[in-house]
């Protein structure tokens, strides 16, 4: 059970075809999928024929798993390989599976048998690649990839699913075009304009470089590309990673310069690209030498954006300080002339172990363009303009804090959460426009001057939000961090992501942590466990204060807390809460009757995470605590000030369908006609003579049914409650 892992996995299933024997067929897959970093996990021969089963992100996660998956199926028809292959893209079970005395290590999911699934109609159909939607969603480059047929019946899907091919074109330069859709003067306005005066605008360097460090998300590209709005820059991003080859960075300028108009341009890229196909990386260095300088000197604007610096090889470096020193080039490049251009080097990253380092990155660059910028989160008012940039409206003073909140103060988190929240607001503002709803139940208002303000999402879109449904490329980039961990740093991680994500206003101590995560590890030390939370603190993961015992740690980022929840468990992260709970009791010396609201809510969470009866017990014991506490102040039906809840028991509610709860276990007696008040509470066990009725939580299940365009949102209350009628918050 501590091996078992829950991972977002690629898998490829790949049939093998023709009559050529299968120890040389196998041998060849082998090495293409070797190559790629594709572990194989089985080579099956059963009713399906003799097939390959192999997943990317396996042991360590990949950056652009899904773009990487479709390029081993090209390599592999490159090759002429007689194969069918079928990808898909999901979450899956990667541990041991079988019983006590027969078992294997295997992965299990619902990718696993979509691939299977692809690859047999792929088979019946002709095509040497299909390839399931859920992995072109999650491309970077999807003009890769072509429609095969849009209704595809498949086993196991209730609807006819799309199934794409292998496009005709393979060799496109779209991932390399940068572009920023929307414009925020006030996010790291300071930083902007020093990027600017110095580099940017300044037009005797001619060829420079700048460094922009910063956690993940706190809007290091955003920062680039909004500097170079309104200049005559033209921006070209590369995104490195850890799998990528010596000089990585030369294939990027080699595809898109060979379609440039400039036929000396053209002709050097397509040079470079044969030397890196060859793996002559010295010469391609040369010539992408000379590249850059017969780019500056045709007048070109160049400011080519490097994602993730921190990944970079040394040759690359070397690239990079070649290319401001003139010595690859005349001397145009040293004294500027009218009619040249420029190369700029922009530069992101966030520091991580076992890769470049910023005092690495500034001792290659720091003689010719000093440059560095560190990121700090942005504020609220900062987040507003980001949000008025986007949509044209104004935060309200009880929507804003909400979404901020969300973001964590990143800018990329922020910018990601309004692709998804966008498009419903949208279809709520024309339902409005057309008369179909009010204004108020869009949830948006128009000011005197006509600007719009967005007021409140239906409860719905709040609670189904998920860093996975809105960030998706957010928690990849944090799987990647995690997977390149030491193992104790790892569990650390997994602890504090189990008894934090989605655990309302718990604050855990780092003493906490260390009692809970101890216990996993023999022979380790709370002094040792501390060391790693302060090594993850320089990397930016965690906030430790660790001045004191009570001092705080949490992630920097909530969304790699929902990142590292996913990799949980079922059986892991049931110890975890049961440590947890235990945590918490333990370190409260009063009566557990005299815990706060959210201690109280943060335990009824916990408890229903863990497995049995002995957890069923203990959540029902504090749901119910909960709804006491929250019916002593506010009457069934009623919405507490502030609240982004339709009712009391809608909160509750929530709870029960985000953990598959059933609400009728936590119904609590209730006295009949009794007022309720902050000033008079009633005790939280009715009197024996005292007239009770029975309130339960409402069901949400027509909720999760309804359309955002459809009836406004009101929760069933008991008959006890009908008198009352529940304010709508929309």
């Amino acid at each position: 059970e501590d091996m078992a892992e829950m991972r977002d996995l690629v898998c490829l299933f790949i049939k093998k075809t023709g009559t050529i024997d299968t120890t040389d067929w196998f041998e060849e897959v082998y090495d293409v999928l070797n190559a790629g970093r594709c572990p194989i996990t089985q080579i099956i021969e059963d009713d399906k024929g003799v097939h390959v089963i192999a997943s990317m992100n396996l042991y360590v996660s990949e950056d652009g798993a899904n773009d990487a998956a479709v390029r081993l199926a090209q390599k592999l028809m490159e090759l002429k390989i007689s194969c069918v292959v079928g990808i898909a893209s999901g979450p899956c079970f990667c541990g041991i599976v079988g019983s006590e005395k027969i078992h294997r290590w295997d992965i299990t999911g619902a990718a696993c048998v979509r691939a299977c699934r692809v690859m047999q109609y792929a088979a019946l159909s002709g095509i040497a690649v299909g390839v399931d939607q859920s992995v072109i969603e999650k491309m970077s480059d999807p003009s890769t990839l072509q429609m095969y047929d849009p209704e595809v019946s498949m086993k196991g899907s209730a609807d006819p699913v799309p199934v794409f091919t292998l496009s005709t074109n393979m060799d496109s330069p779209l991932s390399a075009i940068a572009a920023v859709n929307e414009y925020a003067i006030e996010v790291h306005a300071d930083k902007r304009d020093q990027l600017r005066e110095q580099l940017i605008n300044n037009g005797e360097v001619v060829c420079g470089s700048a460094l922009v460090v910063g956690g993940r998300m706190a809007g290091k590209k955003y920062l680039l590309l909004t500097a170079l709005h309104g200049t005559p820059f033209v921006p070209i991003i590369h995104r490195t990673s850890r799998e990528c080859q010596r000089l990585d960075i030369c294939w990027t300028i080699a595809r898109w310069f060979k379609y440039h108009h400039n036929p000396t341009l053209r002709d050097l890229a397509v040079q470079i690209g044969n030397s890196m196909r060859l793996r002559h990386t010295s010469h391609a260095l040369l010539l992408t030498l000379d590249l850059i300088h017969s780019a500056i000197v045709g007048g070109e604007h160049v400011a080519f954006i490097i994602d993730r610096t921190q990944y970079i090889d040394d040759a690359t470096l070397r690239l990079i300080d070649q290319s401001q020193s003139g010595d690859n080039s005349t001397d145009s490049l040293i004294a500027p002339a009218a009619t040249q251009g420029r190369w700029i080097w922009l530069m992101s990253m966030t520091p991580q172990l076992h890769c470049q380092t910023i005092q690495n990155i500034s001792q290659v660059i720091e003689s010719k363009s000093p440059y560095l910028f560190t990121l700090d989160k942005i504020d609220f008012d900062e987040a507003a303009g980001m949000f008025r940039a986007f949509a044209f409206w104004e935060f309200s003073t009880k929507f804003g804090p909400t979404e901020f909140a969300l973001s964590d103060g990143l800018p990329g988190v922020f910018r990601q959460q309004q692709n998804f929240f966008g498009p419903k607001m949208f279809g709520k503002m024309m339902a409005a426009m057309q008369g179909e709803i009010t204004s108020q139940e869009a949830g948006m208002a128009i000011t005197s001057d006509g600007d719009v303000v967005a007021s409140d999402f239906p409860d719905d879109i709040h609670h189904e939000y998920t860093y996975r449904l809105a960030c998706p490329e957010i928690l990849t980039s944090h799987i990647q961090a995690f997977d390149v961990l030491h193992p104790r740093q790892q569990l650390v991680l997994k602890v504090l992501s189990a008894i934090q994500h989605r655990v309302p206003m718990q604050r855990w101590t780092w003493k906490q942590v260390c009692h809970i995560a101890v216990v996993f590890i023999p022979r380790t030390s709370s002094e040792m466990l501390l060391h790693d939370m302060l090594i993850l603190r320089e990397i930016m993961i965690l906030e430790v204060d660790d001045k004191s015992e009570n001092g705080e740690v949490r992630f920097v980022d909530r969304s790699m807390a929902e990142a590292i929840f996913e990799t949980l468990t079922p059986g892991q992260l049931s110890q975890v809460c049961k440590k947890a709970i235990k945590a918490i009791v333990v370190s409260f010396t009063g009566e557990l009757r005299d815990l706060d609201d959210s201690c109280v809510e943060a335990l009824f969470i916990l408890a229903s995470r863990v497995a049995g009866s002995e957890g069923r017990e203990q959540r029902n014991a504090f749901g119910k605590q909960l709804l006491r506490r929250y019916l002593k102040d506010h009457a069934p039906g009623s919405v507490p000030t502030g609240s982004l809840y339709t009712s009391v028991e809608h909160r509750l509610a929530w709870h029960c369908e985000w953990m598959g709860i059933d609400p009728s276990e936590l119904a609590v007696e209730y006295p009949v006609g009794s007022s309720k008040s902050a000033a008079s509470p009633v005790s939280q066990t009715p009197s024996a003579s005292a007239a009770t009725t029975t309130v339960v939580i409402p069901t949400l299940l027509p909720i999760r049914k309804m359309d955002f365009m459809g009836n406004t949102l009101l929760p069933a209350v008991t008959e006890a409650a009908k008198s009352y009628e529940p304010a709508l918050i929309l």
